[in-house]
């Protein structure tokens, strides 16, 4: 098992990854699929997925920093104006069927990534590992979620090194 505040940490990263995602939201505008309104902060990150990470950055900061799940998750609600809860049912939306992009796949990493929110928070730790292991070894589009991650961050590290920051 983590050390508690690792839990947070965890799943600051993987709330980041789902609301990252959700920036794919403006394909299914486009084609009609949805309402735009309750998803205009979300397509206001950048369509590139490397500069998108990087605008997330301020907020997954903010959310790796708190002392509980509120604490994670709020800075995301806030700045994006949509829940995780609001996330699945996009994800569940059938404009995503045969997508390379967005989609189904993300409904259920974001129903693991709601488990182990309310894991962390009931002190159910062997259930928060169990849910950080399905995560870890869950599938999206390209690959496992895993993977995702690890390359995001690299490329984000890559840039701030070269940009002296």
């Amino acid at each position: 098992m983590l050390e508690a505040r690792n839990y947070l940490v965890r799943l600051a990263d993987y709330v980041a990854l789902v609301y990252h995602e959700a920036r794919n939201v403006r394909y299914l505008i486009r084609a009609q699929s949805v309402d735009s309104e309750p998803w205009k902060y979300v397509v206001a990150l950048p369509v590139s997925r490397h500069d998108a990470w990087t605008a997330l950055q301020v907020v997954r900061a903010e959310a790796t920093s708190a002392t509980s799940v509120a604490g994670v998750l709020l800075p995301f609600e806030h700045r994006f104006r949509v829940t995780l809860s609001q996330l699945a049912e996009l994800y569940a939306n059938q404009g995503w069927r045969h997508a390379s992009y967005g989609g189904n796949a993300w409904k259920s990493i974001t129903e693991l990534v709601r488990e182990l929110s309310m894991s962390v928070e009931a002190g159910r730790l062997f259930d928060a590992d169990r849910s950080l292991k399905a995560l870890g070894a869950a599938r999206h589009n390209t690959g496992l979620l895993a993977d995702k991650l690890s390359r995001l961050d690299h490329v984000h590290q890559h840039a701030k090194s070269h940009d002296g920051v």
